[in-house]
């Protein structure tokens, strides 16, 4: 039996992967979107926040900023700058996907497609991202986030270990 062949550059392949890639993002935006939605109506009908387990919550928590509430923006200018940038990034992994020779590379861009365009919807329909996840345990309490958040700490994820651990040392140098 043979293995796929992951390094292919012929150009029905790289759209395939970029298919697979885009359908990937198309995926997690929708979870990413409905979660969101489900996740808010039950919370605020339960009083903002959710007890889940001792360390797990669901909460109502409105990022202004980004990552972990960092720079957070306040006026419309700071808002639409951050969705600028977002833009941006996204499309970047757009291009690199389109590009992308391993299927591992597209779906690792297709996953921080798919929440960065998450985020980016909040903010352009809210002016903020919804975060619910929300993580604490022996007095530490890590920043909430949504599934888009963690679809982009994903795809980096993905394409680090590509990176780093799978590409071909040969294809590394050139």
């Amino acid at each position: 039996m043979n293995s796929p062949d992951l390094t292919s550059t012929d150009t029905n392949t790289q759209r395939k992967y970029a298919f697979a890639g885009l359908s990937l993002a198309l995926i997690l935006f929708v979870i990413d979107q409905i979660t969101k939605y489900l996740v808010r109506g039950y919370v605020l009908d339960n009083g903002g926040s959710v007890e889940i387990t001792g360390f797990f919550n669901l909460s109502y928590v409105w990022n202004e900023g980004v990552s972990f509430g960092m720079m957070q923006s306040q006026t419309h200018w700071e808002i639409w700058g951050l969705i600028a940038i977002a833009a941006a990034i996204t499309a970047l992994f757009a291009v690199i996907l389109w590009r992308a020779d391993r299927l591992i590379t597209a779906m690792g861009c297709g996953t921080i497609i798919g929440g960065s365009i998450g985020n980016i919807v909040d903010r352009i329909q809210f002016g903020a991202v919804y975060d619910f996840l929300d993580f604490h345990a022996y007095g530490y309490h890590w920043p909430s986030f949504n599934v888009a958040d963690s679809c982009v700490l994903i795809g980096i994820a993905i394409i680090a270990y590509d990176s780093l651990f799978l590409t071909p040392k040969s294809e590394q140098k050139s």
